[in-house]
């Protein structure tokens, strides 16, 4: 683990929120599937000030500010409140933690090549009776 002041980010889950969506474009014969998906992150904050900084961080995502700041296709829900959690380090030591979990959308898409046809012909096999 680094060595604290540090904040460390796991991610927890990923959870469907919709049936995927799926498009057909013709010009590149290709089908579009777009799968809005919430994503969990687990965010420990580790050091003597991790309270502040997890208060802090919670108050931030819960504002304007982090739905303008995020990159396009991914963007914040919710974030949980801060929870102190300590913890004993390898070296016998109390460890100061605080966590919070913070949700987003994020809508992956993914491009399958497809195959089409604007014409069809038909061959007819004559039965013989031998």
């Amino acid at each position: 683990m680094p060595t604290p002041a540090c904040i460390v980010l796991t991610e927890l889950l990923q959870v469907a929120l919709e049936v995927p969506s799926f498009t057909f474009n013709d010009t590149l014969q290709q089908s579009d599937v777009k799968s809005p998906t919430r994503i969990d992150v687990q965010i420990d904050f580790y050091g003597p000030d991790a309270g502040n900084q997890c208060m802090a961080i919670a108050g931030v995502f819960r504002t304007e500010y982090t739905t303008s700041v995020f990159p396009d296709g991914i963007k914040p829900l919710y974030t949980s409140d801060g929870v102190q959690s300590p913890l004993i380090t390898g070296e016998q030591q109390w460890a100061s933690r605080w966590m919070l979990t913070a949700s987003m959308q994020y809508n992956p898409e993914l491009s399958i090549p497809a195959q089409s046809s604007n014409t069809a012909s038909t061959n007819i096999i004559q039965a013989v009776d031998i």
